[in-house]
């Protein structure tokens, strides 16, 4: 679904100025109107800016009479059902849209952070998309002069420039003219309209909740990709370190080579002497053990008083 809509304000500063009327228009993909909403609402500052209603022509009296009847909020800030159809649709377009959406995102600020036209809500300026069509160096166009440009006939809308539903059904035809479409009002009747915006809402929130859970996905996938390459920076800097130690060893060795040499003759030298040593040691003890051999042998014979070989017993 689409909403197109239009403001009429109580001056243009959204941080002080508050919305007197909303006129919105929801459409199904075809563009064929499915609902109208016009609306009109006391300023939230408590006062009456001069400059705005010389203008919009919305004076307490007018507003009093507009809303005769009806049951809807004092105050736009307090409209949850021009929230919940915010939430509904898939796209808002406006003729001046930075300037009406600042009013909503401000009438709504707590509420509606998720909504911002450039997060996660196709939108569409008409004005900006007139002065794209437009010869260089072309003013800024008025809503009228759109129309005259876009040579649409407004004859059988009721009502005139500034009036909200009358503005907006304009948005409404220039949309429809730059999307291919004939610039006419179509209408398309669905039962139990409140319901289909109530499923509606469900539907762009699970929408929602599925682009999140592909955005998170994709992080993961991102992450893992990542995590991945740097597994594969390490492998190739560990063997970097292998080769360059390998080769800084190599490198040691050979600018050494003569040193080692040396070392090497030295330990060589040490070693055989220290083996001569060892030798002269057990050749040493071997004499040791062979004289207490006989000492043995003379002690054994005086004990047998063996005094020649004919005295053995065996």
């Amino acid at each position: 679904m689409k909403l197109f809509f239009d403001l009429e304000t109580n001056g243009l500063n959204s941080n002080i100025h508050s919305v007197l009327s909303f006129s919105g228009i929801i459409t199904n993909d075809n563009l064929e109107i499915i609902r109208e909403i016009n609306r009109f609402y006391y300023p939230a500052e408590g006062y009456y800016n001069s400059s705005a209603t010389r203008i919009n022509g919305l004076t307490k009296e007018v507003i009093d009479k507009k809303r005769k009847g009806e049951k809807y909020s004092k105050y736009f800030k307090d409209d949850k059902e021009i929230f919940w159809i915010f939430r509904a649709v898939d796209e808002i377009v406006a003729y001046n849209l930075n300037f009406d959406f600042s009013f909503v995102r401000k009438a709504f600020y707590d509420k509606f952070m998720e909504i911002e036209p450039d997060y996660n809500i196709s939108s569409t300026c008409t004005f900006g998309k007139t002065i794209g069509k437009l010869p260089k160096g072309s003013k800024w166009p008025k809503l009228k002069e759109s129309i005259e440009f876009w040579k649409i006939d407004t004859s059988k809308i009721d009502g005139n420039y500034h009036d909200g539903r009358f503005d907006n059904l304009c948005n409404y035809l220039i949309y429809k003219k730059l999307n291919g479409y004939e610039p006419e009002i179509v209408y398309k009747e669905i039962e139990n309209i409140e319901i289909f915006i109530e499923l509606s809402t469900k539907i762009r929130s699970l929408k929602n909740e599925n682009k999140e859970l592909k955005s998170e996905n994709e992080k993961l996938l991102n992450k893992n990709e990542e995590l991945e390459n740097n597994i594969d920076t390490l492998k190739k800097f560990k063997n970097n370190i292998i080769n360059n130690y390998e080769n800084l060893i190599n490198d040691i060795l050979y600018q050494n080579k003569d040193k080692i040499k040396k070392i090497v003759k030295e330990l060589e030298i040490e070693y055989l002497e220290e083996l001569e040593n060892k030798i002269e040691y057990f050749e040493k003890e071997l004499n040791i053990k062979n004289n207490n051999d006989n000492f043995l042998l003379y002690q054994l014979g005086n004990f047998l008083e063996i005094k020649s070989e004919d005295d053995i017993p065996f």
